[in-house]
């Protein structure tokens, strides 16, 4: 089997939730026997990108990659301009160079990565071409509207917007294969291709690599005790606020106790900082910001408990936290929200610690508990690597859709 994957840029670079996930589904179908071809379509984002990877090369022996925008940017407005001003050049130049490089190449598989640009190289190069038969496959985590709530300008709202009319108008209804994170998204988007007769859907949830939380290395960078989070700034979308002041609830009754933030600056950072400052045990919460991707592991295996105090938004109803894998992969105890499909896979009290999402006694009172009862959440958070191990690991799950992307070439 022969894979061609459409991304805007290298998630082997980045550290986010989607790259993780990316990195899973196609490492998976690699060690099963899938030929994968990545092409970028975004550049490179900084010199030491450039050197690292060159404008081609392999990860592995069945997974290769090109960037066809081999443009460097280096600051946030190089970006911008790439993104706002410079994207017409940039897709004729990337439809040129990814043509060329497939013509008289045999494939089975376009999976494009649900973003504009990935959208729009489908409609000009395999749309209307010699490509024009080969199956699509589409992955989708997310409700797609909900990009607007992090917008932080209109031109990314208006992106946004044609985006979705991309994926709902162009996309969907051509669609051979559909990947949803959840059951509610497979359900919402059944909507928008029920004329396509050849549309088949697989659901494969949050996928984590476990082998990466085995023999870590403890670091004395994180001082003991402490709960750790990992994710972004975003009160709307994980809660950070009512973690802060959940901590803060708790602080007395742990005097020794610290919390280490590993989140993404984006909209809420600064009022999240505000929390942070005005807190009187500021000098016990600690943003570390964005963490290396490798430097993960050795966070989370060193904590007390595992906190994620995301809100019942649309997101968390449609999406599932792909940090809460990695979370349960550590083998330590995790304190969640009762969100989504959350309890679909975890058990308050026996993999997990399941609190009111938006309710800060509620969470507090989850995490005293926790706290109070180490031999107990022991045990609980070896029963959520026990989760983890069936339901979300990335081996299992590759060969699972490997042998599913088969059975749908025959």
């Amino acid at each position: 089997m022969k894979i061609v994957v459409i991304s805007i840029n290298n998630m082997y670079v980045e550290a986010g939730a989607t790259s993780n996930r990316w990195r899973a589904m196609l490492e998976g179908l690699a060690k099963h026997g899938a030929k994968v071809h990545l092409f970028f379509l975004g550049g490179f984002n900084s010199q030491k990108e450039f050197e690292q990877y060159g404008v081609e090369g392999s990860i592995d022996n069945n997974i290769s990659y090109i960037y066809s925008n081999t443009f460097i940017t280096k600051s946030l407005n190089g970006r911008r301009l790439n993104k706002y001003l410079l994207p017409l050049y940039i897709h004729l130049k990337n439809v040129f160079n990814i043509k060329n490089s497939l013509l008289n190449k045999e494939f089975d598989y376009i999976f494009l990565m649900p973003k504009l640009d990935c959208f729009r190289m489908y409609n000009s190069l395999f749309l209307k071409s010699v490509f024009k038969n080969k199956k699509l496959m589409l992955e989708l985590n997310e409700f797609q509207d909900v990009m607007n709530d992090h917008s932080t300008n209109p031109l990314q709202t208006y992106r946004n917007n044609i985006e979705l009319k991309y994926l709902t108008k162009v996309i969907l209804p051509r669609v051979n294969v559909c990947i949803t994170m959840t059951k509610t998204l497979e359900t919402y988007y059944r909507k928008f291709t029920n004329k396509n007769c050849d549309i088949v859907y697989y659901h494969l949830p949050m996928s984590v690599d476990l082998s990466r939380f085995e023999l870590v290395n403890d670091n004395v960078e994180y001082i003991k005790p402490y709960i750790a989070y990992t994710g972004s700034s975003s009160f709307s979308k994980d809660g950070i606020d009512v973690l802060i002041k959940s901590f803060e609830k708790v602080a007395n009754t742990f005097k020794d106790l610290r919390l280490y933030i590993a989140a993404f600056y984006e909209i809420d950072g600064g009022r999240m900082m505000q929390l942070i400052e005005k807190s009187e045990f500021k000098d016990r919460i600690i943003y570390l910001g964005s963490i290396e991707r490798d430097k993960i592991p050795v966070l989370l295996k060193g904590a007390e408990m595992l906190v994620m105090p995301r809100p019942d938004s649309r997101q968390a109803q449609g999406g599932f936290p792909t940090k809460l894998g990695e979370y349960l992969a550590s083998s330590n105890p995790v304190c969640v929200t009762r969100v989504g499909e959350i309890p679909n896979y975890l058990e308050h009290k026996k993999s997990a610690y399941l609190a009111n999402p938006s309710d800060v006694d509620s969470f507090a009172e989850t995490l005293i508990d926790a706290l109070s009862n180490k031999k107990e959440a022991f045990e609980i958070g070896l029963n959520g690597r026990k989760v983890a191990e069936n339901y979300f690991n990335k081996d299992k799950q590759g060969a699972e859709l490997f042998d599913f992307l088969e059975r749908q070439m025959k």
